[in-house]
């Protein structure tokens, strides 16, 4: 039973073909780099849709440009994550990167709402701070992409 459970986690949390979240990035191949790009442009894309789609909802219900600038900006998001799918450049990569700091720098700057407790801020910020973290991994990837071999055949 035990060896079963391994295998299906193996298969589906940590495929290194599909998921290959714990390979160095030297180590990775074209393959493998085009799932976790395409992973995380999916990540980071879906949130910043939604935003921009609640913010286009909330403008033309009421008619206030206030909140133009985040729909712009959660748009941006949106281009240049599918921009980082499709051309794995590192201008887009670096653009991504920016989203975890524009976060972090309006919680600097405005604040957390006042009902959170402190442990939650303070999970709202480890969280961001991780996933800073993660994206340098996503510019480390979209730097060496055009060198990565691809992935070997099947054998």
């Amino acid at each position: 039973m035990a060896k079963d459970w391994h295998h299906y986690l193996k298969k589906y949390v940590w495929d290194d073909d599909k998921t290959p979240f714990l390979i160095g990035v030297p180590r990775l191949n074209r393959t493998q780099a085009k799932n976790e790009v395409f992973l995380y442009a999916l990540f980071l894309s879906v949130p910043a849709a939604l935003l921009c789609a609640a913010v286009l909802a909330y403008s033309m219900k009421n008619g206030i440009d206030v909140l133009a600038l985040p729909g712009a900006y959660a748009a941006s998001v949106c281009i240049a994550a599918a921009w980082l799918h499709l051309t794995k450049s590192r201008i887009a990569a670096y653009y991504c990167t920016a989203v975890p700091v524009v976060l972090l720098a309006y919680f600097l700057l405005h604040g957390f709402h006042p009902r959170l407790g402190w442990l939650d801020q303070v999970l709202i910020v480890a969280v961001l701070l991780l996933w800073l973290r993660y994206t340098l991994r996503i510019v480390a990837i979209a730097r060496r992409f055009p060198a990565m071999p691809e992935a070997p055949g099947p054998t």
